[in-house]
């Protein structure tokens, strides 16, 4: 059984084999093409650069927005840097909220047009973020408080879109 097995598989790699002589191209092959794509060596690449920050903009003077909520939010700028935000925000928490009117002294630089600020004191967090689009800047506002007796965190986010007020820099 074994040899008729061998004999069997023998037959049929000789079959094989004779088919793959018989079977060939019609045509003759094209020349090789040249690849979509080539390899670019990395010493020929240019360096890879990070951005550079924009000319800058004079963005000084004080910038305020009132929210459709009636929040408020006034950001000085001077040298291009925030120096300082003031917020007028109710935050809700659950059963409970908080009107808070908060003078936050900060300097956060302007990069690129934009910023960032977190504060945090006395059971509240803030947190502005804003960029400078035409004669605009566009932000978001978010203020956390901790409840003094174990209530709970109340929160209010909003974003806003402010307008110079004292016209300097224009």
């Amino acid at each position: 059984m074994k040899k008729h097995a061998l004999i069997v598989i023998i037959a049929l790699l000789a079959t094989l084999a004779s088919l793959a002589c018989v079977i060939s191209p019609t045509s003759t092959p094209a020349a090789a093409s040249t690849p979509a794509h080539t390899d670019i060596p990395a010493s020929t690449l240019p360096p890879i650069v990070a951005p550079t920050t924009q000319p800058s903009a004079n963005y000084d003077g004080v910038w305020a927005a009132e929210a459709v909520t009636g929040d408020v939010i006034t950001i000085t700028v001077q040298s291009n840097t925030v120096t300082m935000v003031e917020i007028k925000v109710v935050v809700y928490g659950e059963g409970w909220n908080a009107y808070s009117e908060r003078v936050h002294p900060v300097a956060s630089p302007i990069v690129n047009g934009q910023f960032s600020i977190e504060v945090r004191e006395a059971g509240w967090s803030t947190y502005v973020v804003g960029f400078f689009k035409d004669d605009v800047l566009v932000g978001s506002l978010r203020a956390d408080h901790v409840h003094p007796q174990g209530l709970g965190t109340a929160a209010m986010g909003v974003n806003f879109t402010a307008t110079r007020q004292d016209g300097v820099g224009r």
